[in-house]
């Protein structure tokens, strides 16, 4: 059943130099981290105008999150969705996204905690950036991996598959410009877009459950693998990773997956040569880190788990081949 509350007087009406907010948090059993979340978002200097709450647990968290709401000193226009029969954090936004007003969309993790300027500093580095099709924040408690693992990366992970956003986590205490960092893609855990450049695109919905990866595909997509993604060193936030429903498999199952599905759900002739190679590629790593791992635990699991990432992929994609995000 489908519930909804919502403030009784809208937000004023914005200049052009002060562009309105909105919100998106889905979240699903993680009452806890939610209202930690909800604490910092309601504290900030400069408030949102819109937020949207789109909650798939079974027994939802409403009256929690509408006392942290009424205790606000400035609270924003609300909406809080009780959604359970949706699947997945891709669908989620998607609901949301349907009710969004703001001229700037922010999808925030329902486990962060943003520093209390966090929103001034996104807004801000958006002015900095006319151009700028999004904007996201920096995760300030990022452990640098091990020099094993950052040179696996390096070696392994190119071209589709490169990831630029984690290097700049590693250093979010030396970085303390004003000046927004370009990458290709953000982290789900605290982005933003312009709702204009967004128009009619939408998160891959075939991604259910622990769906990680709609958020590298909604980028590409967005940007046809160009620019206009920045990520804005001031708009410091911790992201905690809370545990409940996150994937227990092993590591090289979650890479593969999202590899494998990043490539098949947006592949085109003009790419896929040099995709492909690199997919090749990143699959080599894969196998060797796997390999490495079975001889030290003397177990086949390893060499099972990239076997089914690469199965479930594929499974996703014949299942339901139309996408929600145009390849």
């Amino acid at each position: 059943m489908r519930h909804s509350v919502s403030s009784p007087s809208p937000p004023d009406v914005p200049t052009r130099s002060a562009p309105t907010l909105t919100v998106i948090i889905p979240t699903k059993g993680r009452p806890g981290a939610l209202s930690r979340t909800l604490a910092t978002l309601l504290a900030q200097t400069r408030p949102a105008e819109q937020l949207i709450i789109v909650d798939q647990s079974p027994i939802c968290s409403r009256r929690e999150c509408g006392q942290l709401h009424a205790a606000a000193s400035r609270p924003p226009q609300w909406l809080y969705l009780h959604e359970p029969t949706l699947n997945g954090g891709a669908a989620a936004r998607n609901r949301a996204m349907a009710l969004a007003r703001g001229d700037i969309w922010l999808f925030l993790d329902d486990d962060v905690e943003l520093d209390r300027d966090f929103v001034a500093a996104l807004l801000a580095a958006y002015q900095c950036r006319p151009g700028a099709i999004g904007m996201a924040g920096l995760i300030t408690n990022y452990p640098a991996p091990t020099w094993r693992r950052r040179g696996w990366d390096a070696l392994f992970r190119r071209g589709l598959f490169r990831d630029d956003r984690q290097p700049l986590y590693w250093r979010a205490a030396r970085l303390r410009s004003p000046a927004p960092l370009p990458v290709s893609r953000f982290s789900g855990s605290a982005m933003s877009f312009r709702a204009a450049a967004i128009g009619g695109l939408r998160f891959d919905h075939r991604l259910t459950g622990v769906s990680n990866g709609e958020d590298v595909g909604f980028c590409l997509a967005l940007t046809g693998g160009g620019s206009g993604l920045f990520v804005a060193p001031c708009a410091r936030f911790r992201h905690l990773r809370d545990p409940a429903g996150r994937s227990r498999e092993h590591w090289v199952h979650q890479t593969a997956r999202d590899a494998w599905f990043l490539f098949l759900s947006r592949r085109s002739a003009a790419h896929e040569r040099t995709e492909r190679i690199h997919l090749a590629w990143l699959e080599c790593g894969l196998a060797l880190g796997a390999g490495l791992s079975a001889a030290r635990h003397r177990s086949w699991s390893p060499l099972r788990a990239l076997a089914s990432g690469k199965r479930e992929a594929r499974e996703i994609i014949r299942r339901a081949p139309a996408a929600a995000i145009p390849g």
